[in-house]
């Protein structure tokens, strides 16, 4: 029929145009890894960055960290009290506001 057709016709537009960007897309990414590869390579580490981590940069990850560890505060973002809240198993946060959930999460 002649709506079939129209319906087949739009579909070969749509599907070459999707082709047209996944080319388009290639190539950007082709030129882009060529770039890198071409890049200075800033392989050099330096032996103490390897070290542990000094006691100030743990009591940083500590405080701030989403495993029930630290105590949530005005610091944290929604998404770290958001992601506190789902491991401390506690329903109903996702839309709750920054200051609501300190406030579940440190009672």
């Amino acid at each position: 029929t002649e709506r079939s057709k129209k319906k087949a016709k739009a579909a070969q537009k749509s599907a070459s145009k999707a082709g047209a960007r996944a080319n388009l897309l290639q190539e950007q990414l082709d030129e882009a890894s060529a770039a890198l590869a071409s890049a200075p390579s800033e392989a050099t580490v330096d032996a103490t960055s390897l070290d542990a981590p000094t006691a100030e940069a743990e009591a940083e990850a500590t405080e701030h960290s989403t495993d029930g560890v630290g105590v949530p505060d005005e610091s944290w973002s929604v998404v770290q009290l958001r992601a506190e809240a789902r491991a401390r198993g506690m329903a109903g946060m996702s839309k709750k506001p920054k200051s609501e959930l300190i406030a579940a999460l440190t009672r």
